[in-house]
Formats: structure tokens, C-alpha cells, sequence
């Protein structure tokens, strides 16, 4: 019979270290959100206005998709088994992974909005395209809704889920960590898979599509003498999709990150505790990351930004030079009664 699954009591494996690391982490990413935000309502320059919405949209969907990983959810998850512990205030598995999952395609699919957004802006305004895209965002918001439904529609019976987890990892899962039962949620790899992986192409393609012809459309508008537009605003236009693409791409790699793992370990059946808890936290840092990405690659965030340091330092050492000149002068005084 195989050893129990022991983690070790001071590293990662640990379900109460790792339940404090994320804890620590909402607490860090908080203040960075609230000032993303602030940047998104109160220093959006004129020429970013028409995305300004979605900007706060896709930031708040990162938000909620951080307390759902870091607080709500803390899933603790035995892969190359769909099975695991929710340790997170909630305690509703097949809701926790069914809302993580649909606001992870949420997050996708507000980029693709944010992309769609700028080539209709640019390009596309006065063309078929103003008819078709308020039905085609919805579609692709609708697809995010449900596109994971059949993984909690198919939980199979816990008993035999528990029996089949414990054949297929190298040691025995505790039942009940701190209260919190062994949730198994398939047997069948494929449904998993497969909802995934269409999801992931579904949006990639779209969100690749409309980058790129966007760029290609930048540089064949570039190319041409007879634009009506001046060079400043093609340059301005043209900063701002770089800026777009650089800014998404951090939530991109550090969600896709945990979705290449899981299919590496169910491609080679492997189990490395530490390993899974890691890559997990690293996907949990994408707010983080995207707002610090975000607030520095826009100029006006980053002008707000680098004003309000300078600020800060320049009454920091105003109220430093007030107080060396009162010590000088007190110092005067004394000398003088002395």
C-alpha cells in the first residue's frame, strides 16, 4: 500500500503554509489594485477615453479573479489528479472551480475586447463591422459562461473518485485536511482537456487575429502619403497597441503557465506536490504583476505615478529642510543666551 501523502511541516507542501502564502498576497495585491483603479478612472488621458471602460472592466474581472485563487478558493490541487482541498473561506468546490474557471476565460475574453475595441476605434467604424460586433462580444461572453458547465455537470460518485486518486498517485491523500474533505472532480481527463483546450484556442486565435491585422492595417496606414492624419496621432495610435499587447501579455503567460503544467503532468503521470503548489502561486501573482505592468506602460499612469513619488519626496525633504533650519535657530538661541 502506498505511504500516506505527508507534506512536510515548513515548505510549500504544507496545506497551512501554502493557505497563509496566498492569504499574504491578497493582502499585498489589494493596495496595488486600488490604485490600478484609481489610475483607470481619474488619470485615463483624452486619447485612452474610449477604452477606459474596458480597462476597468478587464481590471476588475483580474481582481476577482485574484480573491477567488488567493481567498475565496485556495484550491490545493494533487495533480496529475483532478482532485483536491478547497481551503479558502468558501467551501463549495464544484462552485469554486466552475467561478475560477469562467472568470479565467472571463479575463481571455476581455482582452479580446480590448483588441476588438482598437481596430474598430481605428479602423473599422464606418464599416459592416459597427453591426457585427455587439453580437459577436456577446457570443464570446455567453461561450466563457458556459463553456465549463459540463465539468461540474459530470462530478462522478466521491467514494470511487477517492479510490481512483489514491491508485493513481504515488502516495495516499489525506481524506479531510483541516475539515476540508478530498474533492475529486473528474475521472475523465478528456472533458477537462478538451473544455480547455477549445477555450484557449477559441480566444487565442480571435485575440491574435485582430492584433495583428491591426498592426499590419498600422503599417500599411504609416506607409502611405496621403493619410489625413497627422504623424503625432498615427505614432500615439500605433504606442498604444504596443502598449495594449505588452500589458496583456503578463495575465496571458502567467495563466497559461498552470494550464502547460497540468498537461505536462497528465502526459507523463507525474506528481510533484511542491512543484504544483509553486506554479500555482505563480498564477496567482498575475494581478499583481498586471497592474505593475499596466500603471508603467501607459504614460499618463506612469507620469501619475513617477508625479506622486516626486511629490512625496519633494514635501518628505521640504519638512527635512524645516526642521534643520529650527534646530539651526534654536541652536542660534541658546549660543546667543549663553
Amino acid at each position: 500500500m502506498p505511504a500516506k501523502c505527508s507534506p512536510s511541516s515548513h515548505d510549500l507542501t504544507d496545506p497551512e503554509v501554502y493557505k497563509r502564502v496566498c492569504h499574504i498576497m491578497t493582502c499585498i495585491v489589494i493596495p496595488f489594485h486600488l490604485y490600478g483603479a484609481w489610475c483607470i478612472l481619474f488619470k485615463t488621458s483624452t486619447t485612452m477615453m474610449s477604452v477606459r471602460k474596458l480597462l476597468l472592466w478587464g481590471h476588475f474581472l483580474i481582481v476577482l479573479l485574484d480573491l477567488e485563487i488567493n481567498f475565496l478558493s485556495v484550491f490545493y490541487v494533487l495533480f496529475p489528479t483532478f482532485s483536491g482541498y478547497s481551503l479558502g473561506v468558501v467551501n463549495n468546490p464544484p462552485i469554486e472551480v466552475f467561478g475560477t474557471l469562467t472568470t479565467m476565460a472571463y479575463v481571455a475574453t476581455s482582452i479580446l475586447g480590448i483588441f476588438e475595441n482598437r481596430y474598430f476605434i481605428i479602423f473599422a467604424q464606418n464599416t459592416i463591422w459597427r453591426r457585427i460586433r455587439r453580437p459577436y462580444l456577446v457570443v464570446n461572453y455567453f461561450l466563457a459562461a458556459i463553456v465549463f458547465l459540463p465539468l461540474v455537470s459530470n462530478i462522478p460518485d466521491q467514494e470511487e473518485g477517492i479510490r481512483e486518486v489514491s491508485n493513481t498517485l504515488p502516495c495516499t491523500p489525506e481524506i479531510n485536511i483541516n475539515n476540508r474533505h478530498l474533492f475529486v472532480l473528474t475521472l475523465d481527463f478528456r472533458l477537462p482537456f478538451f473544455c480547455l483546450a477549445f477555450e484557449t484556442v477559441f480566444l487565442a486565435v480571435q485575440i491574435i487575429t485582430f492584433s495583428v491585422v491591426t498592426f499590419l492595417k498600422l503599417r500599411e496606414r504609416d506607409r502611405r502619403t496621403s493619410c489625413n492624419m497627422s504623424r503625432k496621432t498615427q505614432n500615439s495610435q500605433k504606442n498604444f497597441v504596443m502598449a495594449l499587447c505588452f500589458q496583456t501579455s503578463v495575465p496571458i503567460i502567467l495563466l497559461l503557465t498552470p494550464a502547460l503544467y497540468v498537461l505536462i503532468t497528465m502526459l507523463l503521470n507525474y506528481y510533484n506536490q511542491y512543484l504544483t503548489n509553486f506554479i500555482f502561486l505563480t498564477a496567482a501573482s498575475h494581478g499583481i504583476f498586471s497592474t505593475i505592468v499596466m500603471v508603467f506602460v501607459h504614460q499618463p499612469y506612469r507620469n501619475a505615478t513617477f508625479q506622486l513619488f516626486s511629490c512625496s519626496g519633494y514635501r518628505q525633504n521640504r519638512r527635512l529642510g524645516r526642521s534643520r533650519k529650527v534646530s539651526v535657530v534654536d541652536t542660534s538661541a541658546r549660543e546667543l543666551r549663553e
